[in-house]
């Protein structure tokens, strides 16, 4: 059980209730932080493929899964913003696991989505920006 793991188990807790401790939800919090990595390495390979540069500033996009990304981000950006604002970390983590899951079901693997086809810049620009929501 590594540290990363430890935190989001802290985290996930409401300071009013104990703490499900063990290995199994361990090893639940272990899988969904692995997706979350397996996602961005996806986009990191392909990126590196492309040879992708970084445009700041351009949210344009013609292909309705970039919107619904941009819109996800933004919706999930809100949310971790207002649970931090309240200092309610276990809202904050319940918004990044479903943004992951909804990154990887949907945007990556799902009907129509990019797995093996070309990379989607505005992915690489919403992790940033939810990067930017934990600052």
């Amino acid at each position: 059980m590594g540290a990363d793991v430890m935190r989001w188990m802290y985290c996930e807790q409401a300071p009013t209730q104990g703490v499900k401790f063990g290995y199994t939800p361990a090893g639940e919090i272990k899988r969904r932080l692995l997706t979350l990595w397996n996602s961005v390495k996806f986009f990191v390979d392909y990126a590196n493929v492309a040879s992708f540069e970084p445009q700041p500033g351009s949210t344009e996009s013609s292909h309705a899964l970039d919107r619904w990304l941009y819109a996800r981000t933004d919706q999930m950006v809100a949310e971790m913003q207002s649970a931090y604002d309240r200092f309610w970390t276990p809202d904050a983590t319940r918004s990044f696991t479903a943004f992951v899951d909804d990154l990887s079901n949907w945007y990556i693997d799902g009907p129509g989505g990019v797995s093996g086809t070309r990379t989607r810049k505005p992915c690489r620009r919403s992790g940033t920006r939810s990067a930017a929501a934990c600052r």
